[in-house]
C-alpha cells in the first residue's frame, strides 16, 4: 500500500484509521491533557508549538490532535 491522490485527500478509511492509531500512538490522550495542565492557560500558537516539540510531532499534526481532543 502506498500513498495516491486519495489517501492525500484524508477520504479513504484505511488512511483515516492509520492516522488516527499514529495519534493515538505519538500524541496520547492522557499525556497531553498532563502538558496541557503543565501550560495552566488556554492554548494559544505558541503552546501548540511547544507541545510539538514535546511530542516530537509536527506542529500541524499537534494542532489536528488538540483539536480532537477539543482543545481548539
Amino acid at each position: 500500500m502506498f500513498r495516491d491522490e486519495k489517501s492525500s485527500e484524508g477520504s479513504d478509511r484505511r488512511e483515516i484509521e492509520a492516522n488516527h492509531f499514529a495519534a493515538c500512538l505519538l500524541m496520547p490522550e492522557e499525556l497531553v491533557e498532563l502538558e496541557i495542565e503543565k501550560l495552566g492557560r488556554d492554548l494559544d500558537e505558541s503552546d501548540i508549538e511547544t507541545l510539538a516539540q514535546i511530542f516530537e510531532v509536527s506542529p500541524i499534526a499537534m494542532s489536528i490532535r488538540l483539536s480532537a481532543l477539543g482543545h481548539i
